[in-house]
C-alpha cells in the first residue's frame, strides 16, 4: 500500500525574483501598447471630426455667396454704380442691414475702376466709400466675370478677413463688383471650447487662420512621417497629431491638431495596470501552486478574464462609434444655425427685390425673384427634414422599409461630397413600391457605409461614377454598389468585414464601419458580401428579405 505524500512547498525565492524581473517588463510592454492604441484612437477622431471642422469651414465661406447673387441683381445697385445719390443713399442703409443681419464684418459695392460707391460702413469713421480697392484679386476676379476670394489684411480697417466678390452685370458686361468680408475672429471660433487646434493654410503654405496666434501669417509647421509636428502656445512647444484635407480651392489646406499629452497618460494609465497585472498573476500563482486543488477555479477566473477583457474591448468600441455620431451631431446643428440663417437673409433681399421691380413694373423681375424665395424656402425644409431624420432613435424590431425613400435619404445626406468630387450616379430601385424587412435608420446608417466608402476609394482616381440597383427574386432583395475605384486589395478581400481591418491610409479609418454594418444586415437576417468588378472597382452586395410592397 502506496503512501500518498504531500507535495512540498514551493519556496518563495524564486517567485519573488520573477516578480522583480517581470513586473517592470510587463509594465513596459503594457505601456508601449497603450501610448499606440491611444494614437490609433486620437487618430480616428481626429479624420472624422477634421471631416465636420472641413465641412463647416466650407459652409461657413460659402455663407455670402447667395447674398451677394442677391445684391448684384437689385436694381440699386445698378442706379448706384450709374452716380444716382439717392440711390447711393439708399444702398448703403441696405448694406449695413444686411451685413449686420447677415453678421458679415463688412458689404459693400465697387464700380469698374476699383472705387468704392457704397458701404455698409458709409457712416463709420473708417468708411470705405472713396477708397479704391482695385489692386486686389478677388476685385479683378470678379471683374473676370467669375467669383472672386481671397484672404487678406484690410487696409482701411487693418482687420484681416476673408473676402468674397460678386460681378454685377448690366446688359451682359461687367459694370462693378459687390463684395463681403468675414471677420477672420468668426472662424477661428469654430473650434473654440475644443481640446484640438486648426490651422487654415494656402496654396504657398502660409497660414492663413488658426486658433494658435503664433502661427498665424507664418509658415506651416512641418509634419513628419507619422503625422507629427510640434505646436507653438504661449511660447510653449507641444507635440501633436495632424489630420489634414484638401479644400475645394486649389493648394487650400485645414490641419486638425491634436495635442499627444492624452497618449502619454495612457500609457503610464497602461503601464500602472500592466504592472499591477503581472504583480497580481505572480502572487495568484504562487498562491495556486501552494493549493493545487484550486486549479479548476483558476482555470475559471482565467477565462472569466479573457470574456471581461473582450466584452471591455467591445465596449470601447460602441463608445467610440457613438463619440463620432454624438460629435456628427453636434456639428450638425452647430452649423445648422448659419446654413439656415443665410438662406432667410438672402430671402429678405429677393424679397426687397421683388417689392422694387413690382413698383418698376418688371413682372418678370418679379416672377424670376419669387422663383429665388420658392427655392430658398425648399432648400430651408430639406435642411431641417434631414436632421430631424438623423436625430432620430432607431427602432429595434423590422418592419417592411420602402427601398426608394431610404436610398434617397442617404443621398441627400452625401450630397455635398459626391457633388464635391464630381461622382456620376446610375440610381435604380427597382420595381415601384419595393420594400424590405428591416428597421429604417440602421438600414440608412448601413448604405451610408458603402457609399461613404465608395466615395472614399473614388479620392485617388479621376473618372468617378457609383452605381446603386436593386433587384428582387425568391422572397429576397439584393442591392448592389459598385464603384469605379481601385477595387479592393487581394490580401485584404478575404477579411475585409473584420474588425480593424481597413484599406484607408493611416488615419483615415479604424475599420470598424463593415464589421457594424455586417452585424446589422444579420440583425435583419441578410447578407453583406463584397468583390472585385473585372473591369475594375469594387461591388458590395447588401441582400435582405423582401417584405410586401409598402
Amino acid at each position: 500500500m502506496s503512501i500518498l505524500r504531500r507535495p512540498s512547498r514551493p519556496q518563495a525565492l524564486p517567485w519573488l525574483l520573477a516578480a522583480i524581473l517581470l513586473v517592470p517588463l510587463v509594465a513596459g510592454i503594457a505601456a508601449k501598447s497603450g501610448e499606440g492604441l491611444g494614437q490609433a484612437e486620437l487618430a480616428a477622431v481626429g479624420a472624422t471630426r477634421a471631416q465636420l471642422y472641413r465641412e463647416q469651414l466650407v459652409r461657413e465661406l460659402e455663407r455670402p455667396a447667395d447674398l451677394l447673387l442677391a445684391l448684384s441683381r437689385d436694381p440699386l445697385a445698378e442706379a448706384a454704380l450709374s452716380g444716382d445719390h439717392a440711390a447711393i443713399s439708399r444702398f448703403d442703409v441696405l448694406l449695413n442691414e444686411l451685413a449686420d443681419s447677415a453678421d458679415l464684418s463688412d458689404v459693400y459695392l465697387m464700380d469698374a475702376q476699383g472705387a468704392t460707391v457704397a458701404a455698409s460702413n458709409a457712416n463709420a469713421p473708417h468708411s470705405f466709400v472713396g477708397h479704391n480697392f482695385g489692386f486686389r484679386s478677388y476685385f479683378t476676379t470678379a471683374m473676370a466675370g467669375k467669383i472672386g476670394r481671397e484672404f487678406a489684411v484690410g487696409t482701411t480697417s487693418l482687420v484681416a478677413g476673408y473676402y468674397v466678390a460678386q460681378p454685377v452685370r448690366t446688359s451682359g458686361q461687367v459694370v462693378g463688383v459687390v463684395v463681403a468680408k468675414l471677420a477672420l475672429s468668426r472662424l477661428e471660433e469654430l473650434s473654440t471650447g475644443a481640446p484640438e487646434r486648426l490651422l487654415l493654410s494656402d496654396r504657398d503654405g502660409r497660414v492663413l487662420m488658426s486658433d494658435l496666434p503664433d502661427h498665424r501669417f507664418r509658415p506651416m509647421p512641418t509634419i513628419d512621417d507619422n503625422d507629427q509636428f510640434l505646436l507653438s502656445e504661449g511660447g510653449r512647444k507641444l507635440p501633436a497629431l495632424a489630420t489634414t484635407l484638401d479644400l475645394p480651392w486649389e493648394g487650400w489646406r485645414l490641419t486638425l491638431a491634436q495635442p499627444l499629452a492624452v497618449t502619454g497618460r495612457r500609457a503610464v494609465e497602461w503601464g500602472a495596470v500592466g504592472g499591477s497585472g503581472a504583480l497580481v498573476v505572480i502572487v495568484l500563482a504562487f498562491a495556486l501552486m501552494l493549493r493545487q486543488h484550486e486549479a479548476r477555479a483558476w482555470d475559471l477566473i482565467q477565462r472569466q478574464g479573457r470574456r471581461q477583457l473582450e466584452a471591455e474591448l467591445k465596449a470601447r468600441t460602441a463608445e467610440l462609434v457613438q463619440a463620432a455620431k454624438l460629435a456628427t451631431i453636434g456639428q450638425m446643428a452647430a452649423g445648422m444655425v448659419h446654413e439656415i440663417n443665410q438662406p432667410l437673409a438672402a430671402m429678405a433681399a429677393f424679397a426687397g427685390n421683388a417689392g422694387r421691380f413690382l413698383e418698376l413694373g418688371r413682372e418678370d423681375k418679379v416672377r424670376s425673384n419669387l422663383g429665388e424665395i420658392s427655392a430658398l424656402v425648399e432648400r430651408l425644409a430639406g435642411i431641417t427634414r434631414r436632421l430631424k431624420d438623423f436625430s432620430r432613435r432607431p427602432d429595434e424590431a423590422t418592419k417592411p422599409v420602402p427601398l426608394a425613400p431610404a436610398v434617397e435619404r442617404v443621398l441627400a445626406l452625401l450630397g455635398p461630397r459626391l457633388r464635391e468630387y464630381g461622382v456620376e450616379l446610375a440610381i435604380n430601385c427597382g420595381e415601384a413600391n419595393l420594400a424590405v424587412l428591416a428597421e429604417q435608420v440602421r438600414l440608412e446608417q448601413v448604405l451610408i457605409n458603402l457609399v461613404a466608402n465608395a466615395i472614399d476609394a473614388m479620392t485617388r482616381v479621376e473618372d468617378r461614377w457609383l452605381s446603386l440597383r436593386a433587384t428582387s427574386a425568391d422572397g429576397k432583395v439584393a442591392v448592389t454598389v459598385s464603384d469605379s475605384g481601385p477595387g479592393i486589395p487581394a490580401d485584404a478581400l478575404a477579411r475585409i468585414f473584420d474588425p480593424f481591418v481597413t484599406t484607408k491610409p493611416a488615419g483615415e479609418g479604424l475599420g470598424l464601419g463593415l464589421s457594424i454594418a455586417t452585424a446589422i444586415v444579420r440583425g435583419f437576417d441578410g447578407t453583406l458580401s463584397a468583390a472585385n468588378r473585372p473591369e475594375g472597382g469594387a461591388v458590395f452586395t447588401l441582400t435582405l428579405p423582401r417584405a410586401e410592397n409598402a
